[in-house]
């Protein structure tokens, strides 16, 4: 996420990212050396956020620990801290296998590739990324590893670990990390760098028909959707329960004409099979 435009900025020809000249040539000669994806992983993820670290700096630091936010095995294995961009959020302070830091595309690359094995920014390049945050949601499903086009208010609702797209109409949009919803309070909580002087964990509203709106975060932006891959590598081994927009369960079985069924929960009513179908043999509710 980078400020709203401004007359001096210039496309580059990698990823569309906007560089000073010595950054720029820092950022090539990093890539130049770069290790490969699965080599950086094998290094130890920085320390949690440290004392006195917030959306205000100093840069670099870490805002919010990987081990504060995501699956504890993942967190161990990967650095998925949350680093300090400073007040220009177009400022780039190098790169690293996964993008310019500390953009809000680096960070969301690297949990990309932590939860999904998507591979670094080479990866999304391959699959026509132009760098920017909102042209992930357009190229996300000619990854490797694609991954799931959810469009803001589908009746799936996002989840942890979905990547929130936002949209901007004069510049490259930002992205995010989702670590809940919460239906009590109509609120989606996500987890994002560079988004000064927003802190790095931001609660946004929701509502039952899953319409996520930018109020009270940065209305230069909208949501466009979310991107959705498999279950994240780390999680618990306990599978999670796919809920509706009730909270209540969904579950999905193979009827006996061979299509997949689904049937849900409804208080007052019990199990209602959403489409005509006879349950599987010895399947009862």
């Amino acid at each position: 996420m980078w400020a709203d435009a401004h007359a001096e900025r210039q496309e580059d020809s990698m990823n569309g990212i906007k560089f000073k000249s010595a950054v720029k040539a820092a950022f090539v000669a990093a890539a130049m050396f770069a290790a490969p994806a699965a080599a950086a992983f094998a290094s130890a993820p920085s320390a949690d956020a440290a004392a006195g670290c917030n959306q205000y700096g100093p840069v670099g630091c870490v805002e919010v620990g990987g081990s504060q936010w995501a699956p504890a095995s993942v967190a161990a294995a990967h650095d998925l801290n949350v680093y300090n961009n400073g007040s220009d959020l177009r400022a780039v302070y190098g790169s690293d296998s996964w993008g310019p830091e500390w953009q809000c595309t680096e960070f969301a690359t690297r949990w990309a590739d932590a939860a999904w094995g998507d591979g670094g920014y080479k990866a999304w390049d391959a699959a026509g990324w132009n760098g920017s945050a909102q042209n992930m949601y357009d190229v996300a499903p000619r990854l490797r590893v694609p991954l799931t086009q959810i469009p803001n208010g589908d009746p799936r609702a996002p989840q942890f670990g979905d990547l929130l797209i936002f949209g901007e109409k004069s510049g490259p949009g930002h992205v995010a990390v989702v670590l809940s919803v919460d239906r009590s309070t109509g609120k989606l909580t996500f987890i994002g760098q560079n988004q000064y002087a927003a802190p790095a964990i931001v609660s946004i509203p929701i509502s039952r028909g899953n319409a996520v709106s930018t109020a009270g975060f940065d209305s230069s932006l909208w949501v466009r959707g979310w991107l959705r891959g498999g279950t994240p590598s780390s999680t618990s081994s306990t599978p999670s329960p796919i809920l509706d927009n009730h909270g209540n369960p969904v579950i999905y079985f193979r009827g006996t004409n061979n299509l997949l069924q689904q049937t849900h929960w409804v208080t007052g009513q019990g199990w209602v099979t959403d489409s005509p179908s006879d349950l599987p043999s010895g399947v009862s509710f």
